[in-house]
């Protein structure tokens, strides 16, 4: 026993220590989203919104009071997150970087929306920014991974379907928005676990939210293109003319002076849009990151006569990065050079 009171006298002394002001953040993270367990058919609908720093305590007051009731701990694992269940439907809340997510779900039997038309359109949870996202998630138990005839529901044009989770669930888009602008998924169950099922529910939720946020990267960078492109052609311009000037005229050295201080004010320009896209490039090969470990994690297999979904976002996706990087890169050796 004499050993098992040291080890107890031990832990008791480390409860005295100078502990560190993020400590407690620091090991209550790796719980700030946890997976909710999951049984049955369900519909799903998240919507995914930016939102402004200076906007984020606001968007918290706001959940608050739509729960009408103080949060208990079981519901809010941080306070960037919250998962409340009401009568008849559950609302998830996540709060990110730069945007946030509201997910309200429902059981497949129930009227689908009704829940999300009362939050959103009568006023109840406004919405805290603007709407980059919309995905809905239909899950269905089926014994086998038939997937039937998907063309009323989707387009074949596009459409993907993959066996995940090591064949025991099939996954179903076309990544193209309805009318009502949400992209739809189907989840076949075919034996999940209801940890399984949550966790399964959460990659494909974030697959989609974070397809999305990687290509707004693709936006910053044909902003940047005819910035970069302009600077470009003035700077060939300026060279051209410190080449071909004379030097013994005493207006040339003055001529020279107006183009070395051209040149300057290129690069401040060059610099300038270099640092305005630096978040947006940096947020980019994150979301594209995690899009491509949310596949790994799915572990897809092929079915039969369709695209895999990894296999049809590579080929949309990487294109998209390949031009970010490059303008990203484009403008780092342009002075070099000169």
């Amino acid at each position: 026993m004499g050993k098992v009171d040291d080890m107890l006298e031990e832990a008791c002394a480390v409860q005295q220590l100078p502990e560190h002001p993020l400590r407690q953040a620091i090991l209550a993270e790796v719980h700030a989203r946890p997976f909710v367990p999951m049984h049955g058919e369900w519909q799903i609908l998240q919507y995914a919104f930016m939102v402004d720093q200076d906007k984020k305590q606001a968007e918290q007051q706001a959940l608050l009071r739509f729960t009408s009731e103080e949060i208990n701990s079981a519901s809010r694992a941080s306070e960037h997150y919250l998962h409340q269940t009401f009568e008849d439907y559950s609302l998830r809340w996540e709060q990110h970087s730069e945007f946030s997510t509201y997910a309200v779900e429902q059981p497949l039997a129930s009227s689908f929306r009704a829940q999300d038309l009362t939050l959103f359109a009568k006023g109840l949870l406004d919405p805290p920014g603007e709407l980059i996202a919309a995905v809905q998630l239909t899950i269905k138990v089926t014994a086998q991974p038939e997937t039937g005839d998907l063309s009323e529901k989707f387009d074949l044009a596009s459409l993907s379907v993959s066996q995940i989770i090591e064949g025991r669930a099939t996954l179903v888009t076309d990544f193209k928005a309805g009318d009502d602008g949400i992209v739809s998924f189907l989840l076949l169950d075919h034996g999940l676990s209801p940890l399984e099922l949550g966790a399964t529910v959460r990659r494909v939720l974030e697959l989609e939210t974070y397809r999305t946020l990687s290509l707004l990267g693709l936006y910053e960078a044909r902003k940047q293109q005819t910035v970069v492109s302009r600077i470009e052609q003035e700077l060939m311009g300026i060279t051209a003319q410190l080449r071909n000037s004379g030097d013994a005229a005493a207006h040339s050295l003055s001529h020279n002076e107006e183009l070395l201080a051209d040149l300057s004010s290129l690069a401040a320009d060059l610099e300038a849009s270099a640092m305005e896209s630096l978040f947006r490039f940096g947020a980019t090969w994150a979301y594209s990151d995690i899009v491509r470990r949310r596949l790994d994690t799915l572990g897809e297999s092929k079915v039969s006569g369709y695209d895999m979904i990894g296999r049809f976002l590579n080929r949309r996706l990487a294109p998209a990065m390949q031009t970010c990087r490059a303008i990203e890169e484009s403008g780092r050796p342009i002075f070099r050079e000169s």
